[in-house]
């Protein structure tokens, strides 16, 4: 018999802090369960008008269709050999086609077998057929590509195959479907929740061997996940091959008429500021491309040699669609650019590729922008203009289109020019000259296919290679694929490299090798870690901030006393890196600019909190002096520093390591060094007397009631009535819960005040609780981190996300959504009506 519910810990815990408050019944908790409701978060309540958009000269937008709020919220679009557009929503049935010739015509639902299908982040007309991706879970279809037919040639779909099922659900589920130029294949990209389907047995990636990253003791290793990826399949579904990963979310991606694929990979905005951030970018994805998309401090740096770079680094954003200009009317240079749209900064951009060797450079240029356009997919029509779509995450949508009408240039012919991407070959004689290539995307392609091959047939040759580049190339195949005994050989090698010798980059490429060889030998012998110690400590210091993070990460898992006085010099040389933003870009949303804003202002400590973690590790050798030292390091850069919500979390993760590793005695010696930091903050309580506020009466006080408020009050009943418990605003408040920068805004009076008194009336999926339900019978209510095809994260308290707990997927029986939002719908009642109305103003300046 199952286990009842467990109430969620968040809920508990705040359900405490909370009891002199009156509570709502469980029936009028979560009264509009079911009913979809209009969510909109980070961007104005209506699309942008067409005159309210900023592009290029000679461009022209026209808003074509309003979608009605009947509809949904437009993700994504493909059109019809006849010229239709398709189109389909987030959270609802319903595929729709639409004439964008006859705008005036509303667009009609599709009936027959396509009449239950929505819940859509891919459509692709191709082969005659219409190609789905069903990426979140509903009562119809399972999650995956399906492929609609007309057998009849009636014009309506009348039969419905799933020929990829993917175990993927939300916005880090399934998404684009993009067909090749090339050949008949069909590419889907999948995001960083989603386990690579048992049904994809070919595996063009090269394989990776746990984090493959040297963690400090306070990052779990064990777990890691190769992330968001790519595959293709034929039309029918069968002969699947998982073509690339390790990007993060990439909701989108463009192939050339040469057959290359780019995306336009997405950052993780909590990381803002920590060393392991990375901006949304474009990426050349290369056949068996890895890009070392971990979680957290897990992830790769983008110089491991084992990975792959950017094209180009975009910045902070929300990546949807994407494709290329070919087939326009456009001037000549915009029909060969990328297009690459971001929802959060309402921006479609111009990517101008200019091929580098094997590969790219790139310049940006933002094409048309404008408040109000979440953006969330785009394709060519048959009349040679642009369209794109608006919405997502129950947002109001709408369909534009972008054309230039002072001259209708003829569409480029598609080039017959070879791709620059390197192929790759299984022929040890082709293959080999290619590892001592200068240009990084080709002796990345020649290594994946050495690796490939039977070891016997290369790792002799790869312990003689005497050429710099290609000996670094082959010792790193070979760190990954050796057998004991080539390791042994090949460790003799590396501890006899002169190392002083070596430039930044081949220096680089000999730390990863360093950092594999440690990694992947967990019983490494003392003789040969003093050795390698030894080889690496006096290039410590060096100019390249790079390479110090290196020698960091390695000295001080191997426990290197000696370091540790080096190391604290290096995060005292570091007092903040100043922050640079465009106002264009934040100003389109000042949801997601606030952390830009407090960056500018105390510039974060990027550096010093890298060598600061490294050095939990190191736990004896320190002298009185060092420890006080790092410690008031520390506690400055937490008083003085910003950056993305995860950035003090960060530091106070790395606080609680340190002195938790120190004696108690020493603890207390040591604890008026962080007393500053560890004050427990005394939340005030309201004058009252409070009463049960409901939505309609209080919105007519909102109406004219906030001018002239006390907004002082208003920020002491933020904390009163405990928002500033679970949200950050301004800069202060907990994680668990929205950010509320710019409401004013994103949201309607009406929007705040139903989030606030009843909350579960809109959950957002970014902070929806799942239900877990276990095979033994065992249940409880989490929010999932990460999840593989072997296991699912969670974080069981929200009010800890630091927190996880990592659970077999083969335990698990259900999962499901928690109908209950995490936020406690009373509130507001223990406040007085001007302290509510303060807090309102408060909130909405």
């Amino acid at each position: 018999m199952k286990k009842p519910l467990p109430f969620p810990p968040i809920l508990a815990t705040l359900a405490l802090s909370c009891l002199s408050l009156p509570q709502l019944s469980a029936q009028e908790i979560n009264p509009y369960d079911g009913s979809p409701e209009w969510y909109k978060p980070g961007h104005p309540t209506n699309p942008a008008e067409a005159a309210a958009i900023e592009t290029l000269p000679g461009f022209q937008v026209e808003k074509l269709l309003q979608v009605p709020e009947s509809i949904g919220s437009v993700t994504c679009m493909a059109t019809t050999p006849d010229g239709q557009i398709l189109f389909a929503t987030q959270h609802k049935a319903g595929l729709y086609k639409f004439d964008p010739e006859n705008p005036q015509v509303p667009p009609q639902a599709l009936g027959g077998a396509a009449e239950t299908f929505g819940w859509a982040h891919g459509l692709l007309y191709a082969h005659d057929s219409l190609y789905v991706t069903v990426a979140e879970k509903n009562d119809f279809h399972a999650t995956g590509v399906h492929r609609l037919t007309d057998a009849d040639g009636d014009g309506e779909f009348d039969s419905h195959e799933l020929i990829l099922p993917i175990d993927g659900n939300g916005e880090h589920g399934p998404h684009a479907l993009v067909a090749s130029p090339t050949d008949d294949y069909i590419y889907i990209v999948s995001g960083n929740f989603t386990p690579v389907p048992d049904r994809i047995q070919k595996n063009l990636t090269p394989s990776s061997e746990g984090a493959d990253h040297l963690m400090t003791r306070s990052v779990e290793s064990s777990r890691y996940t190769d992330g968001c990826w790519i595959a293709r399949f034929e039309a029918d579904g069968s002969n699947p091959e998982l073509i690339a990963t390790g990007l993060r979310n990439a909701y989108d991606f463009a192939i050339n008429p040469q057959g290359e694929i780019f995306t336009f990979d997405s950052d993780m905005e909590y990381d803002l500021g920590l060393p392991w951030y990375r901006p949304t970018r474009i990426n050349h994805v290369i056949s068996g491309a890895h890009f070392g998309w971990r979680d957290g401090p897990r992830k790769w740096p983008a110089l491991y040699e084992d990975s792959l770079g950017s094209v180009i680094d975009i910045g902070p954003g929300s990546p949807t669609g994407m494709l290329f200009g070919h087939n326009t009317h456009f001037p000549p240079k915009y029909q060969k650019a990328l297009f690459a749209l971001d929802w959060t900064f309402a921006t479609l951009y111009a990517i101008h590729l200019k091929p580098q060797g094997a590969s790219y450079t790139a310049s940006a240029e933002p094409f048309l922008t404008g408040l109000g356009l979440p953006l969330t997919d785009a394709i060519i029509g048959k009349d040679g203009s642009l369209y794109f779509s608006v919405g997502g995450r129950r947002l109001g949508a709408a369909i534009f289109r972008v054309s230039y009408p002072e001259k209708k240039y003829p569409s480029l012919a598609a080039s017959s020019s070879p791709p620059h991407s390197p192929s790759q070959s299984s022929s040890l004689d082709k293959i080999w000259p290619n590892l001592n290539s200068a240009d990084r995307h080709v002796r990345y392609t020649a290594r994946v296919a050495l690796e490939a091959l039977p070891l016997s047939q290369w790792s002799t040759a790869a312990l003689a290679e005497t050429q710099l580049i290609a000996k670094q190339t082959a010792q790193l195949a070979l760190v990954r694929k050796g057998s004991p005994s080539d390791l042994a050989s090949l460790k003799e090698i590396i501890l006899s490299e002169e190392t002083k010798t070596l430039d930044t980059e081949a220096l680089l490429r000999h730390l990863r090798i360093c950092e594999l060889l440690v990694a992947r030998t967990p019983n490494l012998d003392q003789e040969t870690q003093t050795r390698l110690i030894k080889s690496l400590r006096p290039l410590l210091p060096h100019d390249s901030h790079l390479v110090n993070r290196e020698l960091s990460r390695i000295l001080c898992f191997l426990r290197d006393e000696a370091s540790i006085e080096t190391l604290l010099d290096l995060m005292e040389s570091d007092t903040g890196t100043p922050f640079t933003v465009s106002s264009d870009l934040t100003s389109r949303n000042l949801k997601y600019a606030s952390a830009l804003f407090d960056m500018m202002q105390a510039a974060p400590m990027t550096e010093r909190l890298h060598h600061a973690q490294m050095l939990t590790s190191i736990e004896d050798g320190w002298t009185q002096p060092q420890r006080i030292r790092y410690f008031k390091l520390i506690v400055e850069a937490i008083t003085t520093s910003k950056g993305g919500d995860g950035y003090l979390p960060a530091w106070r993760k790395i606080l609680d390591t340190a002195r938790g590793s120190l004696p108690t005695s020493l603890q207390s010696e040591l604890a008026h060094i962080w007393a500053e930091v560890d004050k427990p903050q005394e939340l005030p309580s309201p004058k009252g007397p409070g009463r049960l506020w409901e939505v309609d009466p209080l919105l007519e006080k909102m109406a004219t009631g906030l001018v002239g408020r006390d907004i002082e009050n208003g920020k002491t009943m933020y904390a009163a009535a405990r928002c500033i418990t679970c949200h950050s605003y301004k800069g202060e408040g907990g994680l668990s819960g929205p950010n509320l920068n710019g409401l004013s805004q994103r949201f309607t009076p009406k929007d705040i005040l139903e989030a606030i008194i009843l909350p579960s009336k809109a959950i957002s999926d970014q902070y929806q609780l799942t239900v877990i339900t276990l095979k033994s019978g065992d249940s409880l209510s989490a929010r999932i981190i990460a999840r593989d095809s072997q296991f699912t994260t969670v974080a069981p308290n929200a009010l800890k996300p630091q927190e996880t707990r990592s659970i077999p997927n083969s335990e698990i029986s259900d999962l499901s959504p928690f109908p209950v939002s995490t936020m406690p719908p009373a509130l507001l009642n223990s406040l007085n009506e001007d302290e509510v109305l303060d807090l309102l103003a408060y909130l909405l300046k």
